[in-house]
């Protein structure tokens, strides 16, 4: 049996936490919204930013499957776009409609 951290496809992320950066990390990290991951001994969350960060450097490379008239016609952000804002939001709009093209995406694979 699967914990609640898990879906039918594999591992979920439920009730994510963000933190409300100062200005002088702002600029850092160039959110205002930091993400607040759950940690392994020895790892910090200033870590995992940077290597998230570091990744999100390569989405420049993904295809967005969902064609641009469909985007459109919901109001979707693109797979670059909302995939960058799910983790570095610069305001909670930004994080909303990231937040509102994953969930399109996780009930379109779906059925």
């Amino acid at each position: 049996m699967k914990s609640d951290r898990y879906n039918s496809r594999g591992i979920g992320i439920h009730n994510p936490q963000v933190a409300v950066a100062d200005l002088a990390t702002a600029k850092t990290i160039r959110s205002i919204l930091a993400p607040i991951y759950p940690l392994t001994k020895g790892i910090t969350n200033e870590t995992v930013q940077r290597c998230t960060r570091a990744a999100l450097s390569c989405i420049g490379y993904l295809e967005d499957p969902l064609p641009s008239p469909l985007r459109s016609r919901f109001g979707l952000a693109d797979l670059q776009e909302a995939i960058a804002n799910i983790h570095f939001p610069k305001n909670q709009e930004r994080l909303k409609h990231a937040r509102d093209r994953l969930a399109f995406d996780e009930f379109f694979y779906l059925t």
